[in-house]
């Protein structure tokens, strides 16, 4: 923290300031056959390079290319301001492209990677860079060891990186279970609606829109929240969504939403060419902008199977084509 009246740091008790040719050294020993090669990428960090969608073959041999043990970091001098680098899981072949960062008794790998992606320190290694253009900027291990920053005593970064390797894993698992529930619902979805599968469900049958929407066509009353339509949200506060209002000055004239309504808005987004179709969750009466469509459906059910309908881009853009086309 910084003291408000000298200016002075006022670190913690154990923190010190480093540079980072105090934590690493450069790791220049020749590769050794059969090792697996990796590669460093921007968003997956070290992988195997068979794994990669562009697998390049090369004509160096497994002694031409660095050794990386695990426990090291290894970075791509082009693209390190970019925060091209990773850690290593187990020992491996790497471009000598790269620069490969041996950690000493000072510093925990785990922790140093979880730092490397902090904003602050892309900034210095963007700013330690150097090249003729900014998309020939070049991190040399020269350069990089001059970078400083503040570094917490070894058992406090072991227990920071345990922490925030904790928190990635349960991030991981829960985006694995919110694509599988996806993937699930997809499923779902193609069997229920499936034109194969009409008169084969008892009870269902085909019905017009119009006989169970009704476009109630109210008016905002002055006291409530412009929202917009997101395909991911749904409804959501214009302010929240956007970070500003794009609303008229006067929004006496916008579309009065209430709770279990319909909307729709025929504006092109990413998947949805024809617009996006969404059902209204938000309790309290909201207001969306006069070019919205908005419909009461006779049963709050209905809606929510009319918007898990209109969820599918193929679906909406089914349904939506033939009549946008008239």
């Amino acid at each position: 923290m910084i003291q408000m009246i000298t200016g002075k740091i006022i670190l913690p008790d154990g923190w010190e300031m480093h540079h980072l040719g105090e934590l690493f050294s450069s790791r220049k020993e020749k590769g050794i056959e059969g090792l697996p090669t990796l590669s460093v990428t921007i968003n997956n960090g070290l992988v195997d390079r068979s794994s990669t969608e562009k697998k390049t073959d090369t004509n160096l041999s497994p002694q031409e290319h660095l050794l990386i043990r695990k426990g090291d970091l290894a970075y791509n001098t082009m693209r390190m301001w970019q925060g091209a680098f990773g850690l290593a899981d187990y020992d491996g072949l790497v471009s000598p492209a790269y620069v490969v960062l041996s950690p000493t008794d000072r510093v925990d790998s785990k922790f140093a990677f979880y730092l490397f992606k902090s904003p602050r320190m892309i900034y210095f290694f963007w700013a330690y860079s150097y090249g003729l253009t900014g998309d020939r900027l070049r991190l040399y291990f020269n350069d990089f060891i001059k970078i400083k920053h503040v570094i917490p005593p070894l058992p406090e970064q072991k227990a920071i990186a345990d922490l925030l390797f904790t928190w990635d894993e349960a991030i991981e698992k829960t985006e694995r279970l919110i694509r599988a529930k996806e993937k699930r619902l997809n499923a779902y979805g193609k069997e229920l609606f499936d034109l194969k599968n009409e008169g084969k469900l008892d009870g269902w049958k085909q019905i017009a829109l119009k006989d169970i929407l009704t476009e109630h066509q109210n008016k905002s009353n002055g006291d409530e929240e412009v929202y917009s339509v997101s395909i991911n949200k749904g409804l959501v506060n214009q302010v929240e969504h956007l970070g500003r209002s794009v609303s008229a000055t006067n929004t006496g004239h916008y579309n009065q939403v209430h709770y279990g309504d319909i909307v729709y808005t025929k504006s092109p987004t990413g998947d949805f060419p024809f617009g996006i179709v969404k059902q209204s969750h938000t309790r309290e009466d909201v207001i969306v902008s006069p070019l919205y469509g908005v419909f009461t459906p006779i049963d709050f059910s209905l809606g929510v199977m009319i918007d898990f309908y209109f969820s599918s881009p193929t679906r909406a853009r089914n349904y939506l084509f033939p009549i946008i086309q008239k």
